[in-house]
């Protein structure tokens, strides 16, 4: 069966390719309206013709949701987080063109930028795939701060590479998951900020520790803990939230400190820090559930 999959998707990935740069050359000059109304059709086709992502989203939501939404109302959540998952990489190339405009027109970062004044010279960034994360590397660079990402590869190569040279256009340094601890250590010394998407499973092969996640425990990366402890480098919690009208707002947590590091309470200290840093995601997924990505296998991938 593997096997299969895997030549349907080289057969796929030219046609995958063709459509992306298609994208490319299009949306940068879409007006805003029409973006948000491709975002929901392609959802709806989405949903409509890919039924292990509807399926295994339902499931999710009925885990966590359980009797307290009725069916509809799981419904709409899935259609709408489906919709912000589209509109968080259309957005990603839309954004890139008049960037400084777009940003101040759409983007609301007055509390941001008001929080962001308290940042030191190096911060740990966490968020989730909530909203429009790729949005916030582009904000940071929009308030001349210094970023270091590490970006998970995507099965199409080329792809892949054009949205990590749209990335590094828009002021990121992107490096490899080889090797990334080393990086992001030494490019926070050198005054650096770095993001971390923290609501995926981490295999414990990889280095997953299990953390109570939402409703369930699963093996969570404990890179942000890490980090922050080895570097003494405070965490914030941001996120990019999807309005109704095409906007975004910005938010900003205060700073989480780690705690003095200790090397002989070091693996209990990174577990408290891991389940602090989950709780903080859990809070702000269940507020909003709707921009939340919801079809990944969080609890059946890699859990305890």
């Amino acid at each position: 069966m593997n096997w299969k999959k895997t030549v349907k998707r080289k057969l796929r990935q030219p046609f995958e390719t063709l459509g992306f740069i298609l994208l490319l050359l299009l949306i940068p000059l879409t007006p805003r309206p029409l973006i948000l109304l491709q975002s929901r059709l392609i959802a709806r086709i989405l949903l409509r013709f890919c039924s292990s992502h509807r399926n295994t989203a339902l499931e999710n939501l009925d885990a966590v949701f359980k009797d307290s939404r009725t069916t509809e109302a799981k419904n709409n959540i899935l259609l709408q987080s489906t919709a912000t998952f589209i509109q968080t990489y259309i957005d990603l190339i839309w954004f890139t063109f008049r960037s400084s405009h777009r940003i101040k027109k759409f983007v609301d970062t007055h509390s941001f930028e008001t929080s962001i004044q308290t940042t030191p010279s190096s911060t740990i960034f966490v968020t989730a795939h909530l909203g429009n994360w790729e949005l916030l590397g582009q904000l940071i660079h929009h308030l001349q701060l210094p970023l270091t990402t590490v970006a998970a590869p995507l099965k199409n190569a080329t792809i892949n590479r054009i949205l990590n040279r749209i990335r590094q256009k828009n002021g990121q340094q992107i490096i490899s998951a080889h090797g990334a601890f080393k990086k992001i250590i030494s490019a926070l010394r050198h005054g650096h900020h770095t993001a971390l998407l923290l609501d995926q499973t981490l295999s414990p092969t990889k280095g997953g520790i299990p953390i109570h996640f939402i409703h369930a425990t699963a093996y969570i990366a404990p890179s942000a803990a890490l980090l922050s402890y080895r570097t003494q480098t405070p965490i914030r919690f941001s996120y990019c939230i999807p309005q109704q009208n095409g906007h975004y707002t910005v938010t900003l947590s205060d700073p989480l400190n780690p705690p003095p590091y200790q090397p002989t309470q070091h693996k209990a200290t990174i577990h408290h820090l891991t389940q602090t840093i989950t709780h903080q995601l859990t809070d702000t997924i269940l507020l909003h559930p709707h921009h939340w990505i919801w079809s990944y296998p969080y609890w059946k991938k890699h859990t305890p």
